[in-house]
């Protein structure tokens, strides 16, 4: 549970916020160069991170080490409840923003919440779509995660819908892929619509025969490797690091002869890395 000096950093926090908006606010522009200085901006900003920081990249840690496991815990069946390390990371971030963050100031964490959820939805899709192989098992257990996802997101922002839109509208149809029992009957053209390519792409690849080998195995690295230094990164929409994504898949397709007329599938990542 909080302790006084939790409290304390907490209104501290809230002084450093305050001030930082009230002189972005009532400060003249012409005077804004002189009295808001950087230093200044630097100093209040640092404040704050200083002490929202410590929870938050702890709870990144947990959620990242409940993903990692992702590709091993599915190929059981699924609990009803959910994997446990997830459903016990879920009840963490539930209990920290019930005690922790309510301390702070309305609206006062809404960045830092933010950019929590953002990380939570694009490290758990980056995970799930490494998940090979991926048959009706595994699925099944994905689709029960997501629920424990949503159910965590909604612990730390009741309205993270709308303040991660764009994440929240690539998880409802990731769950179309999860959920299709024929994943060659899906609208691909339709799912790049919403579905970063790298991850459209990713999924699909982990759904070819056994015979072909995962992403990171390919390129040598272990999966959480692969994750942190590759698919994470290519949410930041980067040309040539989706380029170069692109053409590792092309590589992995000419070494395992892959034919574009084997099967709709197939001919949609042949398509768009070649």
């Amino acid at each position: 549970m909080p302790t006084a000096g939790h409290a304390r950093n907490a209104r501290l926090f809230g002084i450093a916020h305050n001030t930082l908006t009230a002189l972005k606010e009532l400060v003249p522009a012409r005077f804004q160069a002189t009295v808001v200085a950087e230093q200044v901006q630097t100093t209040l900003t640092q404040t704050q991170a200083a002490v929202v920081n410590p929870m938050t990249h702890s709870l990144q840690r947990s959620l990242s080490a409940s993903f990692a496991s992702l590709e091993a815990r599915t190929g059981a069946a699924a609990s009803p409840e959910g994997s446990a390390d997830l459903v016990a990371v879920s009840q963490a971030c539930a209990h920290v923003s019930r005690y922790y963050f309510s301390l702070f100031g309305a609206g006062q964490l809404q960045s830092y919440l933010k950019s929590l959820c953002s990380f939570t939805v694009r490290s758990f899709l980056s995970s799930a779509c490494m998940v090979k192989p991926c048959g009706q098992l595994q699925r099944a257990a994905l689709a029960k995660d997501m629920q424990v996802v949503e159910t965590l997101l909604s612990s730390l922002d009741s309205d993270f819908q709308t303040r991660i839109r764009y994440e929240a509208s690539v998880f409802a149809s990731f769950r179309k892929l999860i959920f299709a029992t024929n994943v060659e009957s899906l609208d691909m053209d339709e799912l790049t619509n919403v579905i970063p390519l790298h991850l459209l792409l990713a999924y699909l690849v982990h759904q070819l025969p056994s015979a072909v080998p995962s992403l990171p195995t390919f390129a040598g690295t272990a999966p959480q490797q692969y994750l942190e230094t590759v698919l994470l990164p290519l949410w930041d929409e980067e040309p040539k690091a989706l380029e170069a994504f692109k053409a590792s898949i092309a590589s992995l397709s000419d070494k395992h002869n892959l034919d574009a007329t084997e099967s709709p599938m197939v001919a949609f990542i042949v398509a768009q890395t070649s």
